[in-house]
C-alpha cells in the first residue's frame, strides 16, 4: 500500500514536472519597453575618445522610456539644464529593424538634434544595451559605442 502511494506521488510529481509551462524568453523589444533607461556610456575608437566628456551633468541624469508605442520619454532627472523645461516630455521614435539587428532613434532630445540616428545593435539585455554607430571624430572616421543602463 505504502508502496503504490509512494509510486503514485512519483508518478505526479514527473506529470508534474514535465507538464510545466516554460517561461517564454522575452523579445528584444519587451526588454527596451520594461524600465527606464539612462545614458551610461559613450566612446569612439575603441573607448580612446569618452564622449561621455562632451555631455553638461544635467544632461547625464535623464532617463529614457521607450514606450510601446514606439515613442519615447524623456525624464530630466534631479538636475535640470533649464530651471523652466518640463521634467518629463515624449520627443522622438525608436524602431528595431533588420531582425532587431538595427535600432532607429529620432528626437531631438535624445539624439542632441542630428536627427535619425541609426546604428548596429551590440547587446539588448534586461539591464544593458548598446548600440554602435560609425560616426566621426576629429575628423577621423571611426564608431562610436552608446550604453544604457536600466534603472527601472
Amino acid at each position: 500500500m505504502i508502496k503504490n502511494i509512494i509510486a503514485a506521488l512519483l508518478i505526479l510529481s514527473v506529470l508534474f514536472v514535465s507538464c510545466k509551462k516554460k517561461e517564454k524568453e522575452p523579445t528584444k523589444e519587451e526588454l527596451l519597453t520594461n524600465g527606464k533607461w539612462k545614458l551610461t556610456g559613450a566612446s569612439a575608437a575603441g573607448g580612446l575618445y569618452d564622449l561621455m566628456t562632451s555631455f553638461k551633468e544635467c544632461q547625464k541624469d535623464n532617463t529614457f522610456t521607450f514606450n510601446t508605442n514606439k515613442s519615447i520619454t524623456v525624464d530630466e532627472g534631479a538636475t535640470k539644464c533649464n530651471d523652466t523645461a518640463k521634467q518629463t516630455i515624449t520627443d522622438g521614435t525608436w524602431a528595431l529593424s533588420n531582425n532587431d539587428t538595427k535600432m532607429t532613434i529620432s528626437g531631438d532630445k535624445i539624439t542632441a538634434g542630428f536627427g535619425n540616428l541609426t546604428g548596429d545593435v551590440l547587446k539588448i539585455e534586461a539591464t544593458t544595451f548598446q548600440i554602435k554607430k560609425d560616426t566621426t571624430v576629429g575628423g577621423f572616421a571611426t564608431s562610436a559605442i552608446v550604453t544604457f543602463t536600466n534603472v527601472k
